[in-house]
This record gives C-alpha cells, structure tokens and sequence, in this order.
C-alpha cells in the first residue's frame, strides 16, 4: 500500500498535466467537434474511438474505409491490425486519482454521450458509478 505522501504526489502531479491549459484544449472533444462542424456537415465527420480500435481494430479500419467511400471487398489486413507497437506498461491508479478525473471530466462526458453516443455513454456511466462510490464511502 503506498504512503499518504507519495499518494499526494502522485494527485499532485496528476491535477497539475490535467488542469495545464493545452492538455484542457487538446482533451476538449466538445469543442473540436464543435469546431469542425461550423466548417462541415455531420455527416462528413467520422467519429471513432480509441476503444474501438483497442477491441476490435479491424472493425474500425473497415468503417473508415467506409466512410471515405473506399472498396474493402479486397483488402486484407493480415496481422497488421493485431501486432502491438509501442505498448506502455499498464499502471494502476489510485482511488483519490479516479475519483479526481472522474469528478473533472464528468460534466464533459455528458455533453459527449449527448453529442456522440458510442462510449462515451459508457464512460459517463463508469465516472458517475465512480463519483457515486466516492460519495458513499
């Protein structure tokens, strides 16, 4: 179990990347959609997300060929899709951590849920379970 101090730390430094102004404006999805939309119709932007390329990247690629109207009748993805490059080494995070994102981004992740369905709705649904947990415990 870590110590009170390196736990405060850890929140510390996780608040101070999280509320620095061009991490707000580049997790600002409502806002770029919001942005390309003035310029494009709806239907000329594709929404995807990075879940969807986690479970299922074949899926994803397919509906983007589709989107921009490309014939995947004959495109083989071989194991290109599956190989993982680059893979950072899985961190768990703290409760207080959680629960700070959870409580930050969850007024954001209902505007999206709203404007884009798909995950979002479920990742609304787990900062509302984690914030309701928080209020219990």
């Amino acid at each position: 179990m870590r110590d009170n101090l390196s736990t405060l730390q850890e929140i510390g430094l996780v608040k101070q990347k999280n509320d620095h102004p061009s991490h707000i404006l580049r997790g600002d999805y409502i806002r770029m959609l919001d942005n390309w939309s003035s310029h494009f119709d709806r239907r000329q932007i594709f929404v995807g997300f990075f879940d969807d390329i986690a479970s299922n990247p074949e899926k994803i690629v397919t509906d983007i060929l589709r989107f921009l109207e490309i014939d995947t009748t004959s495109f083989q993805y071989g194991d290109m899709l599956t190989t993982k490059k680059n893979v950072s080494i899985k961190r768990e995070i703290s409760e207080e951590i959680e629960q700070y994102l959870a409580q930050k981004y969850q007024p954001m992740l209902e505007t999206l849920a709203d404007k884009v369905g798909g995950h979002a709705v479920n990742w609304l649904a787990q900062a509302n379970q984690i914030i309701e947990k928080s209020k219990v415990a």
